[in-house]
């Protein structure tokens, strides 16, 4: 099935044409959607059906509308044009719509969310993305004691906190934002290292902080598996 918004279309009723460019200056990607309406009593039946379709198609306020063209994933486009047909007398009618994305990817409906309880130096926790392109993710940790320099670790990129957290505060690491909070407070100027990722497969984040440290903690790492 394909969605357009909130509208889904039969397989067996359009056709995706896609194509991809590595141009900076052109977007990511470029979908053309083929489909027809038919089995419809009167003419004006058809027309409400195209308009539906349209209306989908539009993005509402922002311009932007997901496109499902896989089960269980989407990405955000924008309506370049929409053309549309109808014959009628055979009572049916055709549409193409022309839409441009700036996402290389398509990122999954529904997010991923994995808790643990850190209980050491070094505590690891194995993750499963089960996407075909790196995800960012969202770690949110509270400390259950005294810790020092806190920092996330993917086995290639580390990120480290140089300042101190209290048991029960928490610190929260938006991939996707390039952002860190501290109980709500940026604390973005306060990190050194890269974001950590997931890639393909499994991934294993590894928590450190300082040996005088207490290495006790609930980590929760939420993220959205990506595909090219």
């Amino acid at each position: 099935m394909i969605r357009i918004g909130d509208l889904t279309l039969s397989d067996e009723s359009v056709a995706v044409h896609e194509r991809r460019d590595t141009d900076p200056d052109l977007p990511a990607r470029t979908i053309r959607i083929t489909g027809s309406v038919g089995d419809a009593g009167t003419p004006a039946e058809l027309e409400s059906r195209l308009d539906n379709i349209a209306r989908a198609a539009a993005g509402g306020d922002t311009g932007l509308v997901a496109l499902g063209l896989c089960p269980g994933r989407s990405l955000a486009a924008r309506l370049q044009r929409l053309d549309r047909e109808v014959h009628r007398t055979a009572r049916e009618a055709v549409f193409t719509a022309l839409f441009t994305s700036d996402q290389a990817f398509e990122e999954a409906d529904a997010e991923t969310r994995v808790s643990s309880t850190v209980q050491a130096w070094g505590a690891a926790l194995p993750l499963e993305n089960g996407g075909s392109a790196a995800s960012s993710v969202h770690i949110q940790f509270t400390a259950s004691g005294m810790i020092l320099t806190p920092a996330f670790d993917d086995g290639v990129r580390r990120l480290t906190f140089s300042g101190a957290m209290s048991a029960g505060q928490v610190l929260v690491i938006d991939g996707a934002a390039r952002r860190v909070t501290l109980n709500g407070a940026d604390v973005t100027a306060q990190v050194q290292g890269d974001y950590p990722q997931l890639g393909p497969g499994t991934t294993t984040l590894r928590f450190y902080d300082d040996f005088d440290g207490a290495h006790q903690g609930e980590v929760l790492v939420r993220w959205r598996a990506r595909w090219w």
